[in-house]
């Protein structure tokens, strides 16, 4: 994560200057579109090491290609829901989830990407540098730990994986943090009070470790995908017989289950008011209160998301450099109360999400 850092910074401020014309203009934006090319600007560089100018270049290969990741039709949705539950039978005819134009990008992408790296013994501060060392030696360079050498095919996955947790579920978190924040005024000031701060002990820069300090910021993020969680449910396994407690009955081992993560969020026994926007849930003291699997947008155990971790600080980082120059506002094509679209994958605005910047 600290190795990365640097590089999500770089494209964050290509991210303010973006934003200042728009700013300057008064003009409505269709925030979620802007955030997703940031959020694949990032992605491109931290998991593959490559320039993707989605900011400068909305219609660039890569961007294109990531919007078709989480586009789904309804029968792809069906058949996204058979194969979870039918996993055998679906490795059996060779289905698949990922659309054929998506695989063959990313395959034929990481391959040359591979080679070149090889080729001309190019070394980068990147996620896929660090699966090329695991692939090639099963060790981490200075780290004695066996890890395991892995194939490409894995290789491809992981990063594959990584570019989901980041790309999509990072932009429509911030999405829905931003439109809280235009319809909240006072938490939006209080988050840029601390951005404010903690840049200044750090000279007004977006270190690591300053990054690490805005506390608020995050209960914000937490409190989004609490009341937006971008994958609302969780389809699981069950690893053994389970009593369910204070009936008779048993979920048998090897049973598929889906958890309902938006209907744990929304439930008022364990967040009162659920549909309120209150980030003080998720101070130390409050989240210490609760189970600690009353909040699942990354879901939890052996099958965390593997992104979570660069999903935050991606998305920290992004909500903190817009707040630090610009205020966020509602404009009349601003969806009050949200509607969402039914038929993505994710929980998505539907007809984006309009709002308004100001300079501050």
């Amino acid at each position: 994560m600290k190795m990365m850092h640097s590089t999500i910074i770089s494209v964050a401020k290509e991210f303010q200057n973006y934003l200042e014309p728009i700013a300057q203009k008064n003009e409505e934006i269709e925030i979620k579109d802007v955030l997703s090319r940031f959020t694949t600007d990032v992605i491109g560089n931290c998991a593959f090491g490559i320039e993707c100018n989605s900011l400068k270049k909305p219609d660039a290969e890569f961007r294109r290609i990531g919007k078709r990741v989480v586009e789904f039709s309804s029968f792809e949705i069906m058949r996204a829901f058979f194969l979870g539950m039918f996993q055998n039978l679906g490795r059996a005819f060779r289905m698949k989830i990922t659309k054929p134009d998506v695989s063959e990008f990313f395959m034929r992408l990481l391959r040359e990407t591979t080679h070149y790296r090889d080729k001309n013994n190019i070394k980068r501060n990147d996620f896929l540098s660090l699966l090329m060392q695991i692939m090639k030696t099963g060790k981490l360079e200075g780290d004695e730990t066996d890890l395991g050498k892995m194939t490409f095919e894995e290789l491809a996955a992981q990063t594959f994986l990584f570019f989901i947790a980041g790309y999509e579920t990072s932009s429509s978190t911030m999405t829905f943090a931003l439109y809280e924040l235009a319809q909240h005024q006072d938490i939006q000031d209080r988050a840029r009070e601390e951005v404010k701060k903690v840049l200044e002990k750090y000279n007004g820069e977006y270190t690591y470790e300053a990054c690490l300090e805005f506390k608020y910021i995050d209960q914000i993020i937490h409190e989004s995908l609490r009341k937006y969680p971008i994958v609302d449910s969780l389809l699981r396994s069950c690893g053994q017989d389970y009593n369910v407690p204070g009936t008779k009955h048993v979920i048998e081992k090897g049973t598929f289950f889906n958890i309902s993560v938006y209907a744990i969020h929304h439930d008022p026994d364990i967040y009162p008011d659920p549909e309120k926007f209150d980030p003080d849930r998720f101070t130390e003291e409050n989240v210490k209160n609760r189970h600690p699997y009353a909040w699942l947008p990354f879901g939890e155990g052996p099958r965390i998301c593997v992104g979570m971790r660069f999903g935050m600080m991606q998305t920290r980082v992004g909500i903190a450099s817009l707040l630090s120059k610009y205020r966020v506002i509602t404009c009349p094509k601003t969806l009050i109360p949200l509607v969402l679209e039914p038929s993505n994958f994710v929980m998505t605005p539907k007809g984006g999400m309009w709002l308004k910047l100001e300079k501050v």
